[in-house]
């Protein structure tokens, strides 16, 4: 999972890992993805 700042070429603090972290538990818990879209990116 790409932090939605990474995404839009702004700075990147290191608690965008954690945000991308907490996406993988969600996903790992839930066994689904935590967000839905057609998009790729969402």
């Amino acid at each position: 999972y790409i932090s939605p700042e990474l995404l839009e070429h702004n700075y990147c603090p290191p608690s965008a890992d954690l945000w991308a972290l907490g996406c993988i538990i969600y996903q790992l818990y839930y066994l689904e993805t935590p967000f839905k879209d057609n998009y790729e990116f969402a």
